[in-house]
């Protein structure tokens, strides 16, 4: 059993130019965070929103909302 554990759905919108980035594989390998998929709208040259839910360790889940927010990704609760 996971200490701390954090679960919350999200709210992700990429920039066009990060929507063929690995995300959410980085997520889960580099960060050790659980991904439930709820909706997703990507297309080509335009911005992609994700909902998902995220589930993990409160501190890996923190560093991973970080990681996106590095990167320029909008994370709405």
């Amino acid at each position: 059993m996971i200490k701390d554990k954090t679960s919350r759905k999200l709210v992700l919108k990429f920039p066009k130019h990060l929507i063929d980035r690995p995300v959410v594989y980085h997520l889960v390998k580099d960060y050790d965070l659980m991904i439930n998929i709820l909706k997703a709208s990507i297309q080509p040259d335009a911005e992609g929103v994700l909902v998902l839910e995220l589930s993990g360790s409160k501190q890996n889940f923190d560093e991973g909302v970080k990681f996106l927010k590095k990167l320029g990704i909008e994370v709405q609760p």
